[in-house]
């Protein structure tokens, strides 16, 4: 959980920089591999803040879990039940665009 919340805050920290470029600063191909770059990066963003939202479930029920033992039995079963039918509400957006990045173009190499 802490390795997804700081790739996901390193990857907030470093987006729009290239928003400043020019078409006119960069030649065909680097505008090319500008644009396949840009494409990942778009799939990347819809990928951390999905990413985000599973991390933050699991936070959750790993909270829930460690509380267990002086939890109302009933009152727990019926969190877990809840948590377990809501789960899918952000685990398919997550899949999906877990699947859209790996098939994004790849950033060119220089």
């Amino acid at each position: 959980m802490e390795a997804v919340t700081s790739a996901g805050e390193a990857h907030e920290a470093a987006q729009g920089a290239c928003a400043e470029l020019s078409s006119d600063d960069v030649s065909d191909e680097l505008q090319k591999a500008t644009q396949q770059c840009g494409e990942r990066a778009a799939a990347l963003d819809a990928l951390v803040a999905t990413g985000t939202e599973v991390n933050s479930d699991w936070a959750m029920h790993r909270e829930m879990m460690r509380t267990k033992d002086e939890a109302d039995p009933q009152a727990y079963r019926d969190r877990w039940q809840s948590m377990v039918q809501a789960a899918p509400d952000n685990m398919k957006p997550y899949e999906d665009d877990a699947e859209r990045y790996e098939a994004a173009p790849t950033c060119p190499s220089a």
